[in-house]
C-alpha cells in the first residue's frame, strides 16, 4: 500500500512539475555555438558568430583610449572561454564575453579594437547558416599626441 501511495505521489508530482520544465526548456537561452576570428587581408578582419537561431543583436562602438566594439545578444548564452586573445589580429586584439542577467538576460561580447587605426565595422546575418558576420575594416591611422612634454622650470634668481 505504501508503495502505491509513493508511486501515486511521484506520478502526480511529475505531471504537476513537468509543464514548468517544458516551459523553462522552450523559453531557454539561444546558444552562441562558436566565435571565429579570421584575417582576410591587412585591411580587413572578420569575426563570425555561429548561432543556434537568429538573434536581434544590438551593436555599437566605443571610441577613445580603449576603442571597442560591443555586441549584445539578448536571451543568448556562450559556453566557451570568457576571453579570447586574437594572436595575429591587428584590427581586433581580444574578444571578451560575459553574461548579464539584469535588466534582461543577454550575452555581451566586447571586441578590443586597434589603438593604431580607426576601425570601421559592418555586419550581416546569413539566415541559412544562422551566422552573424562582423567585418572590421582598417581606417585612418590614429595620431597620438606626444605622451610627454618637457616642462620648463624657471631659472633661479641671482
Amino acid at each position: 500500500m505504501k508503495l502505491v501511495s509513493l508511486l501515486a505521489v511521484a506520478v502526480i508530482g511529475f505531471f504537476l512539475f513537468s509543464p514548468a520544465l517544458v516551459l523553462a526548456e522552450s523559453a531557454g537561452l539561444i546558444e552562441i555555438k562558436s566565435i571565429v576570428h579570421s584575417i582576410q587581408s591587412e585591411e580587413q578582419e572578420t569575426i563570425r558568430f555561429e548561432l543556434e537561431s537568429d538573434v536581434p543583436v544590438r551593436m555599437f562602438a566605443l571610441k577613445g583610449e580603449r576603442p571597442r566594439l560591443v555586441i549584445d545578444f539578448p536571451e543568448a548564452i556562450y559556453k566557451g572561454k570568457n576571453v579570447m586573445t586574437l594572436e595575429n589580429g591587428d584590427l581586433a586584439n581580444t574578444v571578451r564575453i560575459g553574461l548579464h542577467k539584469e535588466p534582461k538576460s543577454k550575452t555581451r561580447v566586447v571586441i578590443d579594437l586597434s589603438k593604431t587605426y580607426v576601425v570601421d565595422y559592418k555586419h550581416s546575418f546569413v539566415e541559412s547558416e544562422n551566422l552573424l558576420e562582423v567585418v572590421l575594416t582598417r581606417g585612418e591611422k590614429i595620431e597620438v599626441a606626444a605622451a610627454t612634454t618637457k616642462k620648463e622650470t624657471p631659472a633661479p634668481k641671482a
